[in-house]
């Protein structure tokens, strides 16, 4: 079995770049309207880890009306499928961090999250994903599986879904930069690190989540 001391040498790791998926809610009292835009990248770094995040239900809308994800109303869904894809030669342990951001993009509260998730529904949610720690404003959710070189996750969640109930009060809640969110930014980000010198994904999470918090 391999010493933790040599594991550290081995081990490479990136964090990818932010994949933003801005869900940003205004309009009249009768209506939400938003503007959803998904910031794709693929980057390569030493060590010869690479992975990519994309959001292939998003960017299947868009191509199909250049419209969509404009002027929604309540009751409307919308694709919004996070995957990372192992682009490299190494197998991988990857996670992805989910962010809700007011309008502005300062972080939500406990309290303004739970009231905005009694608005919308996120819907499809991937077993394979493994929340790090109780679910908030910000959470990791880590694969609790290898990610085999050439291969992609199933996606951390499917459709993001504003609800048929909304009351013009909740709207207004919504879309208010002063008594309220102001909009709201949903935004994703991922890590991966190289399976060697790593058992489970249990053992590779504390140096793969970290990476959340430093600069790769």
């Amino acid at each position: 079995m391999k010493q933790r001391t040599s594991k550290k040498k081995k081990v490479t790791a990136i964090l990818l770049t932010c994949l933003i998926g801005v869900l940003a809610i205004g309009g009249t009292l009768a209506y939400l309207t938003a503007k959803t835009a998904t910031l794709t990248n693929n980057f390569t770094f030493s060590g010869g880890v690479t992975a990519t995040l994309t959001e292939p239900a998003w960017e299947a809308g868009k191509a199909a009306d250049a419209n969509y994800g404009t002027n929604l109303t309540p009751g409307t869904e919308l694709g919004k499928d996070p995957i990372v894809t192992n682009t490299c030669a190494e197998d991988e342990y990857v996670a992805l961090k989910v962010v809700f951001q007011k309008g502005d993009g300062t972080t939500l509260s406990d309290a303004e999250f739970a009231k905005l998730m009694t608005m919308i529904d996120i819907q499809g949610w991937g077993t394979e994903w493994v929340a790090d720690a109780a679910v908030g404003p910000t959470t990791i959710y880590n694969y609790n599986t290898q990610l085999v070189a050439g291969t992609e996750t199933t996606p951390l969640f499917q459709k993001v879904v504003i609800k048929s109930t909304l009351s013009n009060t909740d709207i207004e809640w919504l879309r208010d930069a002063g008594t309220g969110l102001g909009g709201f930014n949903i935004v994703v980000s991922g890590a991966a690190i190289q399976t060697d010198g790593f058992s489970t994904y249990t053992d590779a999470k504390t140096d793969l989540n970290a990476l959340f918090t430093t600069t790769p």
